[in-house]
């Protein structure tokens, strides 16, 4: 029974994803850049590309946003592949209160345990432009003789009540059926949005410092 239902309700979804993201047709666009900042070299991410029209609509519907975002320090290999030599990954929820209309957010890897409340789409767009700095790795650890590459991967997530984020921060995997449909949603990109880019190779003396 339980089997029987997962596959009409995976066909159902299925037909729904397809639709839905044909419908959104809005991609995110998402800047960074490099810095060295309190003697770690850090990236920036501008996420407020991932805050759409159409992702704002959802929020003030009730469905909320978490945007994921893992950046990767790599030392290119002179004749193939590269060695990776630090990794971070974090995500930012964010949700709409209805009665007091205004946003709260979280962002445990950036230090932000406890919702923060931000009474405007201006000021939530401020925030996820200038507050998402990745500290990946102390500067004295690298070699200044050698060359890196930053690489990074964004997926905005809509929470509705179907679309789970299974492993992620809002994931529940305590039902195999939460589990089951959790995968399905990543394996068809329901309600996810991606973005990925890798700098060039650069040399840590290419690196200015924000402090």
């Amino acid at each position: 029974m339980l089997k029987s239902l997962a596959i009409r309700l995976f066909a159902a979804l299925f037909i729904f994803g397809i639709r839905s993201a044909g419908a959104a047709g809005e991609l995110p666009v998402v800047d960074y850049g490099i810095l060295r900042q309190r003697d770690s070299l850090a990236v920036w991410i501008d996420l407020a590309g991932c805050l759409t029209s159409g992702r704002l609509d959802q929020l003030k519907e009730g469905n909320g946003l978490a945007i994921e975002y893992k950046v990767e320090l790599s030392r290119p290999r002179r004749l193939w592949g590269s060695e990776q030599v630090a990794r971070k990954d974090g995500f930012v929820l964010i949700d709409f209160r209805f009665i007091t209309e205004d946003f709260f957010l979280e962002a445990p890897q950036l230090g932000i345990a406890d919702s923060r409340h931000l009474n405007s789409v201006a000021g939530l767009q401020d925030f996820l432009a200038d507050s998402i700095i990745v500290g990946l790795v102390a500067w004295p650890a690298l070699d200044t003789q050698k060359v890196y590459a930053v690489s990074i991967e964004v997926t905005s997530i809509s929470l509705s009540g179907l679309n789970l984020a299974a492993g992620g921060p809002k994931g529940d995997s305590g039902s195999p059926l939460k589990y089951l449909f959790g995968q399905f949603l990543r394996l068809t990109g329901f309600g996810r949005q991606r973005f990925s880019a890798t700098s060039r190779p650069f040399s840590l003396s290419e690196i200015a410092s924000s402090d």
